[in-house]
């Protein structure tokens, strides 16, 4: 259940434009979960009706760019 929590808060932190900058679930890259964080980045892409989604690194951070 505190999976499923967390996972859920990192979903309400949405997706974020190409062209900004902010909290993503891309954040997790440089941890021990960074496996992790392609795998959320590309549910929340799906979640919001895009194709894929994945995670780039832009402007010095990690970012969930959908497509």
């Amino acid at each position: 259940m505190k999976l499923n929590l967390v996972l859920l808060s990192i979903l309400l932190l949405g997706v974020i434009p190409k062209t900004d900058a902010a909290v993503s679930s891309c954040d997790l890259m440089n941890s021990m979960f960074g496996w992790m964080s392609h795998k959320l980045c590309d549910t929340e892409c799906r979640v919001m009706g895009h194709d894929s989604g994945d995670c780039e690194y832009r402007q010095n951070q990690w970012v969930c760019v959908c497509s």
